[in-house]
């Protein structure tokens, strides 16, 4: 992985791309590291409510629509990653 275009990102954007989570933000301003795999639902109640598997929930600043624009480019990611490498092992 080529780490070396995370330069310009901030601390959290960072370690977002190196775990595989995204960022977002708690009501209180301070970012949140989020793994989408552990995210059951979401609701716009009128704030973006999300709904852990494990039961847990968050409340963040980012609007409904923001949310699933992250979620999509996480997954995106990964299946662009994952023809990568299946690409390289065709070799």
């Amino acid at each position: 992985m080529d780490l070396s275009r995370g330069r310009n990102l901030s601390i959290a954007q960072f370690r977002a791309r190196v775990f595989r989570m995204i960022v977002l933000t708690k009501l209180d301003r301070s970012s949140v590291l989020v793994s989408v795999e552990a995210i059951k639902y979401m609701e716009a109640v009128p704030d973006t409510l999300i709904n852990f598997l494990n039961g847990d929930s968050l409340i963040v600043r980012e609007n409904f629509e923001e949310v699933m624009a992250c979620v999509v480019n996480y997954k995106a990611r990964i299946v662009s990653a994952s023809r990568d490498v299946e690409g390289n092992t065709k070799n």
